[in-house]
């Protein structure tokens, strides 16, 4: 959800970290993509190389 200024100063002021959702959501949409991609192929991977793989994009 959005914020208005207000809100961001008091984040700014508490040092709370806070970016767009669009931003915050790309990880997920492309860990999506990954377990689309691993469930089609039959594999497991693991954090580690989901990780690199996120890395990669």
């Amino acid at each position: 959800m959005p914020t208005n200024a207000e809100a961001t100063e008091v984040f700014l002021k508490r040092d709370i970290l806070f970016i767009p959702g669009k931003a915050s959501n790309a990880g997920g949409v492309a860990t999506s993509a990954l377990e689309m991609g691993q469930n089609s192929i039959r594999s497991s991977w693991t954090f580690d190389e989901v990780d690199a793989k996120l890395k990669g994009i």
